[in-house]
């Protein structure tokens, strides 16, 4: 457990409830018109302990809350359109960062196209495929596949091609 104390410019450290050595820190740096923020991290066996001072120079405004909900599950959306020609939209929502890998797959269980594999912010996303395979030709009409993998979870929903 971490913990950060500030009093003015005084600052204590805590690992487990225990204050850290050197605390309290005091920072003489500051300028009228200026707020610090501080970054810090320390290696146990020894305890070193890194402070660096951050300067924010725009005008400070308030944190508003953003309109759409946090992502808690990972989830892999129904394509949209669908059915499609010659383009649709694939959405996914990952409450973590992770390396994606999306695939189409046909009808046969083969694979046609490897549209993802990247890694993505913890969010929600959208990819669109635009019908082509691999090689970049034109795929036929009929039903295809398309799976979300992460570490952490795996899905796989069926779409339509109409030409």
């Amino acid at each position: 457990k971490l913990a950060v104390k500030a009093v003015g410019n005084q600052f204590w450290f805590y690992y487990d409830d225990q204050e850290m050595p050197g605390c309290p820190y005091t920072d003489n740096t500051f300028a009228s018109g200026w707020i610090g923020a501080y970054i810090w991290d320390f290696v146990l066996s020894p305890i070193y302990l890194y402070i660096d001072d951050i300067v924010v120079t725009d005008a400070i405004t308030d944190i508003k809350p953003t309109d759409s909900p946090l992502i808690s599950d990972f989830a892999l959306q129904q394509n949209y359109p669908n059915p499609f020609n010659p383009t649709t939209n694939i959405a996914f929502d990952l409450p973590v960062s992770a390396t994606v890998q999306m695939n189409i797959y046909n009808s046969l269980g083969q694979k046609v196209r490897s549209l993802v594999n990247a890694f993505f912010p913890a969010g929600h996303h959208q990819v669109q495929w635009n019908a082509l395979d691999d090689a970049g030709r034109s795929v036929p009409a009929g039903i295809y596949y398309y799976q979300l993998r992460t570490n952490a979870f795996q899905a796989t929903h069926k779409m339509m091609l109409l030409k």
